[in-house]
């Protein structure tokens, strides 16, 4: 039985907007001092998350469908975008590469798997690779027509 969100199309920018929405609180997120003993983890996972909406927000842009899109992995997705005729950085291929190396969608969300020898992208570099990913996918809009929001708008609250 299908539920009543299958009869809904897929929105390129519903899930850009969605993105920023996970990018902005992965970046409050990311500043805040918790005194925990995995503080970096909840930050980590919605910048994941941030990338994956992103490039689905792309592929939809581009006539995807639902399945082609599903599953968390990075590289499965740039190489799809990528397909598609989305550009970046060499440092920010490397960088997907590393999130997808340490698989960072589940040490982000499970402690058993968390511990990780060093190699793990900077708060930073993660930061850098989002706006840039943001900007890319955002000029595809724009040529397409479909204007999206200027993220400076989204963070008015001094972040």
């Amino acid at each position: 039985m299908k539920s009543p969100a299958d009869s809904i199309p897929l929105s390129p920018v519903g899930y850009f907007n969605f993105a920023d929405s996970y990018f902005v609180a992965g970046k409050r997120l990311s500043t805040t001092k918790f005194k925990t003993t995995h503080p970096d983890s909840p930050a980590r996972l919605l910048f994941h998350f941030t990338l994956e909406l992103y490039f689905k927000s792309f592929l939809i842009l581009r006539g995807e469908d639902e399945c082609s899109i599903q599953g968390h992995k990075l590289i499965k997705l740039r190489k799809k975008a990528k397909k598609h005729g989305l550009s970046y950085s060499d440092a920010t291929r490397i960088l997907l590469i590393n999130f997808d190396l340490f698989n960072t969608v589940i040490t982000s969300r499970y402690f058993r798997t968390r511990y990780i020898v060093g190699g793990e992208p900077s708060f930073d570099e993660i930061l850098v690779f989002c706006e840039e990913l943001r900007a890319e996918v955002a000029k595809h809009f724009l040529a397409s027509g479909t204007p999206v929001g200027d993220l400076r708008d989204l963070w008015k609250e001094k972040s």
